[in-house]
């Protein structure tokens, strides 16, 4: 809750936060579902709400860099208390999910995906 808080103090409202990160955690989902699948990603875009798939992609885009960003935040702060923990218990379950990134590097693709899809030109609706 503390990254919580912290961006609280820069965006200034928490129900703002919690939509964004809810809607970046949507973004990173939507572009595991369209990846590879064109039948997807026509059906997806065109149940999203926006001007044209461009419009839709850019959003996504948007949304799923502040969910990285987020996460690799939260990932820090995690490493961080996990290492302390550590401390005092050996055999921590967080620790192998922080220190091998996989989260971080599937979310990253993603957006790396999202992005190449918005590029392409290619209109879904």
């Amino acid at each position: 809750m503390l990254v919580y808080e912290q961006r609280k103090i820069i965006t200034g409202s928490i129900s703002d936060l919690g939509t964004n990160y809810l809607l970046g955690q949507l973004s990173i989902l939507f572009g595991l579902l369209m990846r590879d699948d064109p039948v997807n990603q026509r059906t997806i875009l065109s149940a999203l709400t926006g001007s044209d798939s461009r419009a839709i992609l850019d959003s996504l885009v948007d949304q799923a860099r502040e969910f990285v960003t987020f996460y690799t935040d939260l990932s820090s702060r995690m490493a961080v208390a996990v290492a302390a923990v550590r401390l005092f218990s050996p055999q921590h379950s967080v620790e192998r999910m922080v220190r091998d990134g996989k989260g971080e590097s599937i979310a990253r693709n993603i957006v790396s995906f999202l992005e190449s899809l918005r590029d392409s030109g290619s209109e879904f609706r």
